[in-house]
């Protein structure tokens, strides 16, 4: 994909995902059985809805909150209750970008101060705040094409 291109699918995806989902926290008996419980459907009901066992169903919602349920399960659940299945990655930065720029600082520190050491054993260092300017540029330019330079080590 061509860089532009990326550039503007990641403000596309910043878009979609800076919707308030940071909000939602996931109940501590996870979203079947807190759903069910609210709607006021039994786990008996739950199974024959979903053409299964009591005893599935139970293992449904464990399942849920031990986090080894398939998405496809959880489809399943969500239309059940009558319900939507809506799940998203949202990056820990908060946004792609900020994500892509956090990288893009780490391998640009890396890659400079890598440099460094050699010059530095040739007595050719250079000084604190010339080394923060090509961070800066290097982490800018990567930032500007985000590609497979950020994530070689990941």
């Amino acid at each position: 994909m061509k860089p532009e291109y990326r550039t503007i699918r990641i403000r596309q995806n910043d878009k979609s995902i800076s919707e308030p989902v940071d909000t939602l926290r996931v109940p501590k008996a996870g979203w079947i059985r807190e759903i069910r419980d609210a709607i006021g459907m039994t786990r008996r009901q739950l199974a024959r809805r979903l053409r299964v066992t009591p005893q599935s169903a139970d293992e449904l919602e464990t399942g849920e909150v031990a986090g080894s349920i398939t998405v496809a399960r959880l489809r399943r659940a969500a239309d059940a209750l009558d319900c939507r299945l809506v799940y998203a990655l949202v990056p820990k930065q908060g946004s792609l970008d900020a994500l892509v720029r956090e990288r893009a600082e780490l391998v640009a520190r890396r890659l400079v101060l890598e440099v460094e050491q050699s010059m530095r054993l040739e007595d050719q260092g250079r000084d604190t705040e010339t080394l923060r300017e090509e961070i800066r540029f290097r982490a800018e330019e990567l930032a500007r094409k985000p590609g497979r330079a950020l994530w070689e080590d990941a």
